[in-house]
């Protein structure tokens, strides 16, 4: 397992980065569009890109995960750490599965 040298939020070390690689698209030259946004040449093709998803999921960050182990504070591993498997993606680092026993 990797660790970072960046603590966590939580005062803990991150095991990988949750993402592995963006592959971002750059402009091979100008691009002029009908909106205000011209995108030069090794620039981002979406310069005004804004994820919808992202107030889901600072709320899940900041609301469910905390409920979760606040309803579940002897929640543990169900197998191994060694056990665990990651998903087979090159862009996110994450689990195929995560198994946890939930003890109230």
């Amino acid at each position: 397992m990797k660790w970072s040298a960046m603590d966590g939020p939580a005062g803990g070390r991150r095991a990988e980065s949750p993402i592995a690689l963006l592959p971002f698209r750059f402009a091979v030259e100008d691009i002029e569009r009908s909106d205000p946004h011209r995108v030069r040449r090794g620039g981002p093709t979406s310069p005004g890109y804004f994820c919808l998803c992202s107030a889901l999921a600072r709320a899940e960050a900041n609301i469910a995960i905390p409920a979760l182990f606040e309803r579940f504070p002897e929640m543990t591993l169900a197998v191994a750490r060694e056990k665990i498997q990651p998903r087979g993606s090159f862009i996110m680092n994450t689990p195929a599965t995560l198994p946890v026993r939930l003890t109230t």
